[in-house]
C-alpha cells in the first residue's frame, strides 16, 4: 500500500543518515586508540617546551594560548597529559540529561572528603565522606557538569594563599584571569567590568531553556 511504501522510504532514509554517522564514529574511535598507543611511544623521547598535567577547561584553554600564534606560541610544543579517555563523544557528555550517569563512572575520578588533621570525624558529615565529582576525561569536570559556570568563593582563594602560603592565589590577584578567560553574554561586563570580561575563550550565558515549573520554585 502506499502507507507501507511511505514507511519504507522514510526509514531508508533514516538508515542512509544514521549509516555514515555510525561510520564516522567509528572512524574517530579507532583514531583515538591507535593514538593512544602510538603517541605514548612517541612522546616519551620528545622534548617539549611546556608540560600540562590535566586536560580539563583550564589545562585545554592554556595549552592553546601557548600554541596560538596570536600569543606568540608558533612554533611551540606543548604537551597535555590527560589520565582519562578522550572521549568526549559520549552522548551521556553531549547530552545534558546524561550527566546522572556519569557520576562514578570511568570518567569520574569519584573523590570522597576526608576530616582534616586534628578534626573529630564524628562531628564532620556525621563521619560519612561527601562525595565530589571530578572528570576523568579530556574536557575535565566542564565535561560532567553540564558546563555550569562558578568562580568559587573569594575566601576559599584567599584562604589558599594566607594559610598556605600560595602566593598569587588570592582573589584579587586570580581575578584579572577570570576576566580574561570570560566572554560574557549578559551584559554583566557593561555593567560591572571590574567583575566580568568580553572575548575570551569561555562563554557564559544563562541557561537557554528555563523550565516555568523552575523559574516558580526559586522564586518560592
Amino acid at each position: 500500500t502506499a502507507a507501507a511504501y511511505a514507511a519504507l522510504g522514510i526509514a531508508g532514509a533514516s538508515l542512509a543518515l544514521l549509516v555514515p554517522w555510525l561510520r564516522r564514529r567509528q572512524r574517530k574511535a579507532a583514531i583515538l586508540q591507535e593514538a593512544s598507543a602510538a603517541v605514548a611511544a612517541e612522546v616519551a623521547n620528545c622534548l617539549w617546551d611546556f608540560i600540562i598535567v590535566g586536560g580539563g577547561t583550564a589545562g585545554c584553554l592554556l595549552a592553546n594560548r601557548l600554541t596560538s600564534a596570536a600569543e606568540g606560541g608558533s612554533g611551540r610544543r606543548v604537551l597535555v597529559l590527560e589520565a582519562g579517555e578522550a572521549d568526549f563523544m559520549d552522548r551521556r557528555i553531549q547530552i545534558p540529561a546524561g550527566v546522572l550517569d556519569l557520576f562514578r563512572s570511568k570518567y569520574d575520578w569519584d573523590f570522597r572528603t576526608c576530616p582534616a588533621d586534628g578534626e573529630d570525624p564524628k562531628r564532620i558529615a556525621s563521619g560519612r565522606g561527601v562525595y565530589l565529582c571530578r572528570g576523568r576525561v579530556l574536557g575535565g569536570s566542564s565535561s560532567l557538569n553540564v558546563m555550569l559556570y562558578t568562580r568559587g568563593d573569594a575566601k576559599d582563594y584567599d584562604t589558599w594563599e594566607v594559610d598556605f602560603g600560595c602566593r598569587g592565589w588570592s582573589a584579587e590577584e586570580v581575578l584579572p584571569y577570570f576576566r580574561r578567560t570570560q566572554d560574557d553574554r549578559l551584559g554583566l561586563a557593561g555593567s560591572d567590568p571590574k567583575h566580568h570580561g568580553r572575548g575570551g575563550e569561555w562563554s557564559v550565558d544563562t541557561v537557554r531553556y528555563q523550565n516555568e515549573l523552575s523559574a516558580r520554585f526559586l522564586r518560592a
